[in-house]
């Protein structure tokens, strides 16, 4: 029998309460919501979203761990993080109509939202590329590079936006820049320089963290 390291629990652990806590608290924001409109609703949407398409990679993850081995789950633990990369762009687009449903009284020009739409976009076929490999033992660096920039930047206008509204409005979202340059901070060493240091894959553990936060944000609003 294998032996299983603490880290290796830790990590199921970890990534079990984490899939719990975002599918639960999205089934509760969107079951508590006032209406279909309202920004809880869509907001719990974004949640289910998150915990849904996270859960493509983890559990294969979990799985791994409880055998103690990645034999014969590498092309869906590859296949999942590709979903999980495409699922985690709508949740951007989502905060994003969340931001326009919660605060209407403050306008982005139409080139802002055309270009915003345009790195989602761009983001979503740059993943679904077969050069990234997402099958294979040994993922391309380029290509995580490549499908990075549009999303970085996709966290970075999302960011300016709520920045934007936390300077008018100190409300339940004001932490949100906060929230996303933290998790972007967390994310973007593992994505570029984890195939040389794989230490740096620990890094995701605060990252989810952040997205924690990010969800737990969403209890305040009506």
């Amino acid at each position: 029998m294998k032996h299983h390291s603490p880290k290796l629990i830790f990590e199921m652990i970890f990534d079990i309460a984490y899939l719990l806590f975002a599918l639960v608290s999205g089934c509760y924001l969107v079951s508590t919501a006032h209406s279909y409109s309202s920004s809880r609703f869509l907001y719990g949407t974004m949640t289910l979203v998150l915990g849904f398409g996270d859960s493509f990679h983890l559990i294969p993850r979990i799985i791994q761990a409880i055998r103690n081995s990645s034999k014969g789950l590498e092309k869906m633990l590859g296949y999942g993080k590709m979903i999980t990369s495409i699922t985690m762009t709508f949740f951007y687009g989502i905060l994003f109509l969340i931001w326009r449903k919660q605060y209407p009284q403050l306008k982005v020009s139409m080139l802002f939202s055309i270009a915003l739409l345009l790195l989602i976009i761009i983001r979503v076929l740059l993943c679904l590329c077969p050069q990234n490999g997402w099958g294979k033992p040994t993922a391309d660096i380029h290509w995580s590079i490549y499908r990075n920039i549009p999303f970085f930047l996709i966290g970075l206008f999302i960011s300016i936006l709520y920045g934007y509204s936390g300077i008018q409005y100190k409300d339940a979202l004001f932490y949100m820049p906060i929230a996303i340059f933290l998790s972007f901070g967390f994310y973007l060493p593992v994505a570029v320089y984890s195939h040389k240091k794989p230490i740096l894959g620990m890094l995701m553990l605060p990252k989810t963290l952040s997205y924690v936060w990010i969800i737990s944000m969403g209890f305040h609003l009506p």
